[in-house]
């Protein structure tokens, strides 16, 4: 169980770093554009969706989120911050993309969310893993600010 909360906490960070999911088509999925010059900016987290599979036993969420704040430089360098409590928590990262890939790497760790929309206002990043004791999946919208 700790190593699926420690998953569902970093799947936050990660899919944290795109923009919004407004009801958009099929044909507004995918990077419409060159995705390492649409990623440069301030993206803010709108909404989270997904599901934890643990014990047989399966947990949803589909609501409005808006406690991270991701801000990717052209140096392929980066700050976060959790606005979720009453002191704003921030930390350095590092990013690449690759095709529909982008990883961020923090001090000591590191992670890959898929880019399922990135256009110049909105960015949507799943991410899914499967093992022995459960499954997840997570998806988070992003707007530019």
């Amino acid at each position: 169980m700790k190593k699926l909360e420690l998953k569902l906490w970093l799947s936050y960070i990660l899919i944290a770093l795109c923009i919004g999911f407004t009801g958009c088509s099929d044909d507004d999925e995918g990077v419409n554009g060159d995705a390492k010059t649409l990623i440069i900016g301030t993206w803010e987290s709108t909404w989270y969706k997904g599901y934890e599979i643990y014990n047989g036993k399966k947990e949803t969420w589909d609501e409005a989120y808006t406690e991270d704040i991701y801000t990717f430089k052209n140096d392929g360098s980066g700050v976060y911050q959790d606005i979720s409590g009453s002191t704003i928590h921030s930390e350095n990262f590092k990013w690449s993309i690759s095709g529909d890939k982008l990883k961020i790497s923090f001090d000591g760790y590191s992670d890959e969310a898929t880019i399922k929309t990135l256009n110049e206002s909105t960015a949507v990043l799943t991410s899914y893993e499967k093992d022995e004791e459960g499954e997840f999946y997570n998806e988070i919208t992003f707007k530019k600010k």
